[in-house]
C-alpha cells in the first residue's frame, strides 16, 4: 500500500519548486532572461538548410530548446494554480 505521507512530501517539494520558478521569473532579472529566451527559442521548430530542405537535426535541436522554454513557463504557471 502506498504511503499517503509520501504524496504530501512530494506535493510540498513541487510547491516549493513552482514557487522558486515563479519568484525567479517574476524578478526583473528573470524577466530579462525570459525575454531573451523567447527571442531566441520561441519560434518555428522546422529548420531549413541553405538548400531549403528540412534539416532534421537542427529541427530537433530547435524543438528541444523550445520545449525547455515552455517547461519553464509551465512551472511558473503551476505555482499560480496550486490551490
Amino acid at each position: 500500500m502506498a504511503n499517503p505521507l509520501r504524496n504530501i512530501e512530494i506535493k510540498a517539494e513541487y510547491r516549493t519548486l513552482y514557487a522558486t520558478f515563479d519568484r525567479w521569473l517574476s524578478s526583473p532579472d528573470g524577466q530579462v532572461c525570459m525575454d531573451h529566451l523567447h527571442d531566441m527559442y520561441n519560434r518555428a521548430t522546422i529548420v531549413r538548410g541553405a538548400d531549403k530542405r528540412v534539416d532534421e537535426y537542427a529541427s530537433l535541436a530547435a524543438a528541444g530548446a523550445r520545449e525547455v522554454l515552455l517547461h519553464m513557463e509551465g512551472m511558473r504557471n503551476k505555482n499560480a494554480n496550486m490551490d
